[in-house]
């Protein structure tokens, strides 16, 4: 799955509705989906694992 924000989003298997409601808390609490973000994966049920873009890949999107 792919956030608007060109963000991955790796869901489980089993009950990947709940793994996607736990992002959308996190970012109604938090805010948390930006365009640093490269890539979260969820598929471990006690672990969110979550990727930065580099530098340079920051830098390539902003280079407008």
């Amino acid at each position: 799955m792919k956030h608007s924000s060109n963000i991955i989003i790796e869901l489980p298997e089993d009950n990947p509705s709940k793994a996607f409601y736990k992002i959308v808390e996190l970012e109604n609490k938090y805010g948390f989906l930006n365009e640093r973000l490269k890539k979260i994966d969820l598929r471990i049920s006690d672990r969110m694992i979550i990727q930065l873009k580099n530098k340079s890949e920051l830098l390539k999107e902003n280079d407008v």
